[in-house]
């Protein structure tokens, strides 16, 4: 309970901070202006948890994935939109900071998997659902 508590402030105090910085203020789909801040907040807060309660194996993962979300919210190209957009941008040889997120947390999602030392079938499954679960964390930023 303690450390979830830490984990929850860490966030807040991550997030009141950063909600100033006008770089990270984007348009939505709505036209609305939002803050790109609750991604880095969460990702601060969960790695606080992770090291607080002793998994830092975790850290594998959310680090990479935290550094490769950031440097997208810093682009502001909009060319490429989802996964197909950048998908058919890189068969054009075109490295877009979406793809570099693809495979970037894959490849971070299966190291973090096979560091648990199980069958193969459990580390792609492991991978699976940590690369799934990063691309919904990002979908609420």
């Amino acid at each position: 309970m303690i450390i979830a508590c830490l984990g929850a402030t860490t966030s807040q105090v991550v997030a009141h901070v950063l909600r100033e910085h006008k770089t990270l203020v984007r348009t939505n789909y709505a036209k609305r202006q939002v803050t790109l801040a609750g991604g880095w907040a969460l990702a601060t807060g969960l790695s606080v948890v992770q090291l607080a309660s002793g998994q830092p194996r975790a850290l594998i993962a959310m680090v990479p994935a935290s550094v490769l979300g950031a440097v997208d919210d810093s682009k502001s190209d909009t060319r490429h939109k989802g996964l197909r957009g950048h998908l058919r941008a890189l068969t054009r040889g075109e490295v877009t900071t979406g793809a570099a997120k693809l495979v970037g947390i894959g490849a971070a999602a299966v190291l973090t998997a096979a560091t648990a030392r199980r069958t193969w079938i459990d580390t792609a499954l492991d991978a699976t659902i940590l690369a799934a679960g990063a691309n919904v964390a990002n979908l609420f930023d």
